[in-house]
């Protein structure tokens, strides 16, 4: 048999595959080397991931081990979710305080919201590659950059977030919650409360984003609404001035890029 993907090692070590599955790899591990050295280094991420905080592995490590153990993730219906690896990287950051320079990276809040609210919550944009890079507002970025948002909130009530992204096309691509399948109509993504900034865990790959300019917006909100709310517009309607005339109570940012052809 070839080489099984990254994705399907992590899941063979976490024993979520078929027992018929799970003996070919198995089998197909114990006689390759290169896939030996990948579970090795998947094994050892595991391990200092699992380790106390002060142990844990830094961003940048978790970035060269993935580099090396890089795969095509899968396609989804509206974005790609990176599986093990991808969720690698977000896991061992949250553990970081996050400290982006002056404003690279960081969403340009439009207000909103209850003004206590609108202190207590912030967002910011990474790139994943060899590390989470937080993207300033212009940068160029190719079409397959993998994207995971940080958060912060110190809201004393439980608030969520609709995390999306607009094409040139208009096209909505949804980073979080996950909105994988039509027949699935996922609730806004619960944001965890703490001191610090914490990656959500999973990072995203947009499905073919049309080049040109991208708008990344997040609305953090009081209430849990699902993305029904926002698939239901259109155009103007997703401007930010039209969002938050239809979702009041919400902090709303936004961040443009500009995908590359």
């Amino acid at each position: 048999m070839k080489c099984p993907p990254t994705e399907e090692l992590g899941a063979w070590l976490d024993r979520e595959l078929g027992q018929r599955r799970a003996d070919e790899v198995a089998h197909h591990v114990a006689s390759c080397t290169v896939c030996r050295a990948a579970v090795r280094q998947l094994e050892q991420l595991l391990a200092e991931l699992k380790a106390p905080a002060a142990t844990r592995a830094t961003p940048d490590r978790v970035g060269r081990i993935l580099a090396r153990l890089a795969e095509p993730p899968r396609r989804a219906r509206r974005g790609r979710w990176l599986g093990l690896a991808g969720a690698l990287v977000a896991v061992a950051a949250v553990v970081l305080v996050v400290r982006p320079a002056p404003d690279a990276g960081e969403f340009a809040a439009r207000g909103g919201g209850s003004a206590s609210l609108a202190q207590q919550v912030g967002a910011t944009v990474y790139a994943l590659a060899t590390r989470a890079t937080p993207l300033a507002a212009g940068t160029h970025v190719r079409a397959d950059t993998a994207y995971v948002v940080g958060y912060r909130d110190l809201a004393t009530t439980p608030v969520w977030t609709l995390t999306f992204a607009i094409d040139a096309r208009g096209d909505v691509h949804w980073l979080y919650p996950a909105y994988t399948a039509a027949a699935e109509v996922p609730a806004a993504a619960p944001l965890a409360p703490g001191d610090r900034e914490a990656l959500m865990p999973d990072g995203v790959v947009l499905d073919h984003p049309a080049p040109g300019p991208l708008r990344i917006i997040a609305l953090i909100l009081p209430s849990r609404p699902s993305v029904a709310a926002i698939e239901a517009l259109h155009g103007e309607e997703l401007s930010v001035a039209a969002l938050q005339a239809r979702f009041p109570a919400a902090v709303i940012s936004e961040l443009r890029v500009e995908v590359e052809p």
